[in-house]
């Protein structure tokens, strides 16, 4: 059983009393071949191992005396879903673009010519739609005159 703390130090159980020792020795070498295999970073980024009964004081079996900096953090990768797809599809409001839509929500918008729309870009072509119908409603009010 993991016991996972907020420090930087982790229990697991390998035993109980009524185990014979030889069992218990078993536990123990399983658990350091998979700390080995499974630990982000492996056997170097273990600092102590220690074995302790309830009411004992922990007995080291392994202590290393690597500095910390000789050790190198371990890359972590994004794990993406199985599911994990890019829908796109026709948008309605602008003429010959489509839109695309990641599974976080994120939504851009691809011109035919597979060029990226920001909002910047959008709302100045908004503003500069209203200018134009400004000049255009102002000329037709002086034609009226």
């Amino acid at each position: 059983m993991l016991r996972l703390s907020e420090g930087q130090t982790s229990t697991v159980q390998v035993g109980h009393m009524g185990m014979p020792a030889k069992k218990i020795k078993e536990n123990i070498l399983s658990l350091v071949e998979q700390l080995n295999n499974k630990f982000p970073g492996g056997e170097a980024n273990i600092r102590t191992l220690s074995i302790k009964l309830p009411l004992s004081l922990s007995l080291p079996l392994y202590v290393t005396l690597r500095p910390n900096s000789s050790i190198r953090p371990p890359t972590l990768s994004k794990i993406r879903p199985k599911k994990h797809v890019v829908v796109e599809g026709e948008l309605s409001t602008i003429p010959g673009a489509t839109v695309a839509v990641t599974p976080d929500g994120t939504v851009r918008i691809i011109n035919n010519k597979k060029k990226d729309i920001s909002d910047s870009d959008m709302q100045s072509d908004t503003e500069n739609n209203i200018e134009a119908e400004d000049v255009s409603d102002k000329n037709s009010e002086s034609e009226d005159e």
